[in-house]
């Protein structure tokens, strides 16, 4: 199923920021066991933004940095990630998004002026986990709206 995932994903991702996507991608593996004590937050240009829970991991995780960004880079086969900066943030906390999310799902493709494809559509049925389908809907609705200027 993650490879049917991936490949709905990746009709959304430009050639040249696939490797942003290996790295969300591949968070768990690359980070190990530090995995919940440490989120992505963004990656811009070449700056990686990663939250942390607590001050303090803060703190131990910019000791770590030059070790993780080797590791990171390494992992991807080139020098993408120039510098890594890190944020505390609230795990529990949901992201809000300018675009009232459920507002969207809640109308229909024609209301928004959004449309899935049949590809799209097929990959979001095989998917049986609930929270995860919709979160899929949401991204591809998101991408589209971004790539309309919205």
């Amino acid at each position: 199923m993650a490879e049917q995932i991936t490949k709905f994903l990746n009709n959304f991702i430009s050639p040249e920021y696939k490797w942003k996507a290996k790295i969300f991608e591949n968070w768990k593996t690359i980070i190990g066991n530090l995995n919940d004590k440490a989120k992505i937050e963004r990656i811009e240009k070449n700056m990686l933004l990663i939250g942390v829970e607590h001050p303090a991991w803060a703190q131990e995780l910019l000791f770590l940095s030059d070790f993780m960004k080797k590791r990171i880079n390494n992992f991807l086969g080139k020098d993408y990630i120039k510098e890594i900066r890190f944020k505390v943030i609230n795990f529990n906390k949901k992201i809000s998004h300018k675009t009232n999310k459920s507002e969207i799902l809640n109308k229909t493709p024609d209301q928004v002026h959004l449309f899935l494809n049949n590809f799209e559509i097929n990959t979001l049925l095989t998917i049986k986990d609930q929270e995860l389908k919709k979160l899929l809907k949401e991204f591809c609705f998101r991408c589209k709206l971004k790539r309309e200027g919205k």
